[in-house]
């Protein structure tokens, strides 16, 4: 699924090289969760303003269960 990026201002400021988010979600009813982080060069987006696969530097995000017994990482 696309992630949508929108600059507030892009006249004022602009846009730096290097993006970088952290992500974290919990699940709610089997106690699973997912952190990670991804980024891409800020310039490098289509006019768009939609960042797809292709645009991420870097993408990390681990799986866990609540007993922290699976793991599993995707890059």
């Amino acid at each position: 699924m696309p992630l949508l990026v929108r600059s507030l201002d892009s006249r004022s400021h602009p846009p730096s090289e290097a993006v970088t988010f952290d992500l974290s979600w919990k699940g709610q009813t089997l106690g699973y969760t997912a952190e990670g982080s991804f980024s891409y060069d800020e310039s490098a987006v289509p006019t768009d303003g939609i960042v797809r696969t292709s645009n991420l530097d870097d993408f990390d995000i681990i799986f866990l269960h609540q007993s922290r017994s699976h793991q599993s990482r995707s890059q």
